[in-house]
């Protein structure tokens, strides 16, 4: 199939939610996000997830976005049920507004939804000359270490820091050894999984991707990413007085933060300071074999300029399913 430019895809993107019923602003919010995955080379958040959306939008019941706390620099959102796509957004535009004002800013929000790539919301941060960060949670995915029953989300962590030059640095990571979206995809194509990563329903190890969506899968890492997990969990539960651990489409939590480092330095310094500390790492002595070491998102960036500029393969039958709706 041909490739197909970001814009058309948005357009396309766009389309298939407002005949769903969502409104146009928030449509666009959406397609931006899922499009952007798509951009770099995350699929598995890319527009895959139109179906699911329609899905949950069209059965759940909403209320109103709100602001229910507010103190100082601090926030905290009822997402109402929203789709968490917007809940992020919105979340994410409050915490740039309030670092401008008072240097930094810490925006929650309970009772969400699945809110796709969250490096895109800190990304929005960074766009502004600010470090954003963020964390969220979501239905049990995730055992803890040493345990084969899920408890926790995949749970992901994503920083963005402004440098004085591209790439920009972007970390995005889940907390979990593989993605939900990446067992998804495996199962739909009929793979296997490395060994080593999963439970199924009975807690034997399996490499079935099928069985893992119904099991649990390790956290990455050992103890060093089950003490995160851990951590995310109560930043996006108990800090926010939100659902310890939510049932599957609702009630998640979402903790971001925007830091402004014109509170310690002017911004022009602290892009060069990173520059420099980015050139240091870019070029120390690498190991036989290695012809480049890489930053943090400069993997997912270089895939971006590449499909920014050639445009985006997608699976044939997705795209007929998406116009067809």
């Amino acid at each position: 199939m041909p490739l197909i430019q970001a814009q058309k895809l948005k357009e396309m993107a766009i389309s298939y939610l407002e005949r769903s019923g969502i409104s146009s602003d928030h449509a666009r919010i959406i397609a931006d996000v899922l499009v952007e995955a798509e951009l770099r080379g995350k699929n598995t958040h890319g527009l895959i997830r139109l179906e699911k959306i329609r899905s949950r939008y069209q059965r759940v019941r909403r209320s109103e976005i709100k602001v229910v706390k507010r103190f100082a620099n601090h926030i905290l959102i009822d997402g109402g049920n929203n789709l968490g796509y917007v809940v992020a957004y919105l979340a994410a535009q409050r915490a740039i507004g309030l670092a401008r004002q008072y240097g930094s800013a810490m925006v929650g929000a309970f009772n969400t939804t699945h809110c796709g790539m969250l490096g895109y919301y800190t990304d929005m941060i960074r766009r502004e000359d600010m470090i954003g960060a963020a964390t969220c949670n979501c239905y049990p995915r995730v055992a803890p270490l040493g345990g084969v029953e899920p408890i926790f989300g995949t749970n992901p962590l994503s920083v963005a820091i402004p440098t004085g030059e591209d790439p920009p640095l972007l970390f995005d990571a889940s907390l979990a050894s593989i993605t939900n979206g990446r067992l998804m995809l495996m199962s739909e194509k009929n793979e296997r999984m490395p060994t080593g990563l999963a439970f199924d329903e009975e807690g034997n190890p399996t490499d079935d991707p099928k069985k893992a969506l119904s099991g649990a899968v390790r956290p990455f890492g050992d103890h060093k990413g089950y003490g995160l997990m851990l951590i995310s969990q109560i930043l996006t539960t108990a800090l926010l007085g939100a659902t310890l651990i939510p049932p599957p489409g609702r009630e998640y939590g979402f903790l971001i933060m925007a830091v402004n480092p014109e509170i310690f330095i002017p911004i022009d310094r602290f892009k060069e300071k990173v520059s420099k500390l980015i050139e240091k790492v870019k070029f120390v002595k690498r190991e036989p074999g290695i012809e480049e070491i890489l930053l943090p998102g400069e993997r997912s960036w270089k895939i971006r300029c590449k499909r920014l500029k050639e445009g985006i393969d997608l699976d044939e039958k997705l795209i007929e399913r998406i116009e067809d709706r």
